[in-house]
């Protein structure tokens, strides 16, 4: 009588570990910036940060700007734009997409506010794709260096 529930024990401790195992993923996390100022030539332009600082999990793709979910979750991204400084006018007009659908907005002007940031907290499932691009063509001139950077956590 004892084996059996030994037996039925041992089942369910397996069971138990191979859904842990299914469970626990390599973490994900990426920041990237731009490495030099960028001029915004048409609308729904993705900004492509081409400086990778960390890529855990290879998820972000800096030749196109887009991270990709590799698992379902909730995520963290946090973007800030700058706009440089100077007499000219000089608006941002941004947006950060999930699918190529607008979650928060991101406005700047080098007359007034100089930069902008935003951080949303969202619920992606796996190949889910997110990204900054541009929502408005006015003037725009983003500006390089370590200013402008999109991380997720």
């Amino acid at each position: 009588m004892f084996e059996k529930k030994n037996i039925k024990l041992e089942e369910k401790n397996q069971n138990l570990e191979n859904r842990l195992k299914q469970v626990v993923v390599a973490p994900v996390a990426f920041a990237a910036s731009l490495t030099q100022t960028k001029q915004i030539l048409c609308e729904h332009q993705a900004i492509e940060y081409d400086n990778v600082i960390t890529n855990l999990g290879n998820a972000y793709d800096p030749r196109h700007g887009h991270f990709t979910a590799p698992v379902k979750g909730l995520y963290l991204f946090s973007v800030t734009l700058m706009s440089p400084y100077g007499s000219n006018p000089n608006d941002i007009n941004a947006e950060l997409v999930k699918n190529g659908v607008q979650t928060i907005p991101l406005y700047a002007t080098s007359l007034d506010s100089y930069s902008t940031s935003a951080t949303v907290l969202l619920t992606l499932n796996a190949g889910d794709m997110v990204w900054v691009r541009s929502f408005y063509v006015s003037t725009q001139t983003i500006h390089g260096r370590v200013y402008d950077i999109f991380p997720d956590y």
